[in-house]
């Protein structure tokens, strides 16, 4: 996605970017073996490489710094040490520059953290000179584009934040009482962090750091979710209309 003359990656780094590039590691071994883009498309899923999605999705890892080339593409040692880093603290600082890569990002990060103001459009609107209504059509495409690639290495901000209506009904003895009443569940991630889970409701869990107080996860993971549910009216639409359709159209 082009916003002004900022590009922004469409697909995200941790679900999306990583998987790729060590499949085209794994093919190719070394950052010193090129793969011809025929050849690059068919291993993504691709018949040309001539498609949008292809060309999308290329764009978005040379935009991390995981690949590079044209015609023909290597990854780059960026890309072969996010793969196979020294240590845990070595892969969170290259997570962080490949994904700060992204002029837009380097811009929020430095300013917001992961904080970012209710109003992002605006900001948006200044850093990329683009029109009101352009950038308010972006605004939470890029919101939540922004807090996925960044939750990799945020550490204590890794839990963003259930709307207020999400709560209600709850009472403030959830929020008050929960490290009581509830069996924190300890385990390790990919990180050094250690992250705890909390059930509640039966079958329901929140995963925060082990170290972050209980009401401080909440009001990050209301944020969060308020976020995320503005969105997804509009994407079960989509996915509707899709539906609906005799054929779809994957790439």
């Amino acid at each position: 996605m082009r916003i002004g003359s900022y590009e922004i990656p469409e697909i995200r780094f941790t679900t999306g970017a990583f998987n790729d590039i060590k499949k085209i590691y794994d093919n190719v071994k070394s950052v010193d073996r090129q793969i011809h883009a025929n050849d690059l498309a068919l291993l993504l899923g691709y018949k040309t490489p001539t498609s949008g999605g292809f060309y999308r999705r290329i764009n978005s890892l040379i935009s991390y710094g995981l690949l590079e080339g044209r015609g023909k593409f290597r990854v780059t040692k960026n890309g072969e040490d996010i793969l196979y880093p020294r240590d845990e603290d070595h892969r969170k600082q290259l997570l962080r520059e490949s994904v700060l890569r992204v002029s837009l990002w380097n811009e929020f990060y430095k300013k917001f953290k992961r904080d970012l103001p209710e109003n992002l459009w605006l900001e948006i609107k200044d850093l990329t000179g683009v029109p009101s209504a352009e950038a308010q059509g972006v605004e939470k495409e890029v919101k939540r584009w922004y807090l996925n690639d960044t939750e990799s290495f945020a550490g204590e901000d890794s839990l963003p934040n259930l709307p207020d209506k999400l709560s209600e009904g709850l009472g403030n003895e959830f929020t008050d009482n929960i490290q009581r009443n509830l069996n924190f569940h300890s385990f390790p991630t990919m990180g050094s962090n250690e992250i705890e889970e909390i059930p509640f409701a039966g079958k329901y869990a929140i995963k925060k750091p082990v170290n972050e107080d209980i009401r401080k996860s909440w009001k990050r993971l209301k944020r969060y979710m308020e976020i995320y549910l503005e969105d997804f009216g509009e994407e079960s639409s989509n996915a509707d209309v899709d539906n609906g359709t005799s054929e779809t159209n994957l790439e």
